[in-house]
């Protein structure tokens, strides 16, 4: 998932690796998105209601607009 800041001309990305994995053993009928820095992988959902969960989704970037090519290259 990627989220924009216009104000500071970035671009956050967020991994939803976790989605998959959470499908297989839960058939929730509300799922949250919460986007986090980091995140323990023990700890990548939980319960808000009976039938609801929140996945959360670590930041595994982000990229500003004045960064040069060499820097957007190693990222």
């Amino acid at each position: 998932m990627g989220v924009v800041d216009q104000r500071h001309l970035r671009l956050h990305i967020y991994a939803g690796e976790y989605i998959p994995i959470f499908l297989c053993y839960r058939s929730p009928e509300k799922i949250r998105i919460e986007l986090c820095e980091d995140l323990n992988p023990k700890e990548y959902f939980r319960e808000f209601t009976q039938d609801g969960y929140t996945l959360k989704f670590p930041k595994i970037v982000e990229i500003s607009a004045d960064e040069d090519q060499e820097d957007l290259e190693k990222k």
